[in-house]
Parts: C-alpha cells; sequence; structure tokens
C-alpha cells in the first residue's frame, strides 16, 4: 500500500545554541512525515504547496520524494522562526504562513478535487493518506470544507 503525506512545507530560521547567527533549514510537519515514512520504506506521495522556483534547499526533498501540490511563488512559501535553547526547550519567536494564509479555501478546494475518489486527477496516488495540520483552526475550517463538498455530492 502507498501513503499520500498531506502537510506542509516550510523553510524555518533556525537559532542555535553555539552557533553565530541563524541557520535557515528546511521544515513542515508534512516534510518530516514523509521523509520519515520513505526512511521506513514505505511508497510515500506528499500532497503540499510546492514553491516555484524552488529554493535550493528544498531541491532535495523534492528529488527524493513524489511532491504534487498547487505550486505557489517561493516568496509566500511559509516559515517559522524557531529558538533552541538545548535541554530540549524551544520556542517559536514568529511565523509566516504564506500562501496557506492566504489563500486557504482554495487549497482546501484543490486538495478535496484531487482526493475524491470520482476525481480523474487521482490515477496513480496513494490509497491511504495521512494528515498533518499545522494550524488547527485552519485545519478545521478544511475539514468544513470537506464535509460540506460532501452534503452537495450526495
Amino acid at each position: 500500500m502507498s501513503i499520500l503525506v498531506i502537510g506542509g512545507v516550510t523553510l524555518d530560521i533556525l537559532h542555535l545554541p553555539n552557533f553565530s547567527g541563524p541557520v535557515t533549514a528546511p521544515g513542515g510537519a508534512g516534510m518530516y512525515t514523509a521523509l520519515a515514512g520513505k526512511c521506513a520504506g514505505a511508497p510515500i506521495t506528499l500532497f503540499a504547496q510546492r514553491p516555484e522556483p524552488l529554493p535550493d534547499l528544498l531541491q532535495p526533498i523534492a528529488a527524493s520524494l513524489h511532491w504534487i501540490g498547487p505550486t505557489i511563488l517561493a516568496s509566500d512559501l511559509p516559515w517559522l522562526e524557531i529558538a533552541h535553547y538545548g535541554g530540549g526547550k524551544a520556542a517559536l519567536l514568529n511565523a509566516h504562513w504564506g500562501a496557506q494564509a492566504n489563500d486557504h479555501a482554495s487549497i482546501a478546494s484543490q486538495r478535496l478535487v484531487i482526493l475524491r475518489p470520482d476525481s480523474p486527477n487521482r490515477d496513480g496516488l496513494p490509497t491511504a493518506s495521512i494528515g498533518v495540520p499545522a494550524n488547527v483552526p485552519r485545519t478545521k475550517r478544511w475539514a468544513d470544507i470537506r464535509r460540506d463538498k460532501r452534503k452537495k455530492t450526495r
């Protein structure tokens, strides 16, 4: 069985102990979940916003995962700024949700279209899926949209 991970990819700004300045690194729970599944040997497809042009730091991610989803501007990619203090302590200093904040209803609609069992775009998509919510209120809105669309198709 193959697995579809629905989540997000970010470019995060990390403040790490013993580093002279911030470090930029790929992030996002969807990306981490997809990579973990791939490392465990599962065939994985990641459904997440994909920036164009693709930043250099995300090139290895794109090369190692089957990554599908709506195209966004690279400047609209979400990012988190996180301070790591050591000893398991960290703090979220800032967050920019980018296109996720500005176009959530459109993204949810695109997800629904591709995930519907009768969708012509569904061919070749995995049979099982995992959703990784980055923001609970946004995820609830997406679930509400999905439920409403299901009611309309019945």
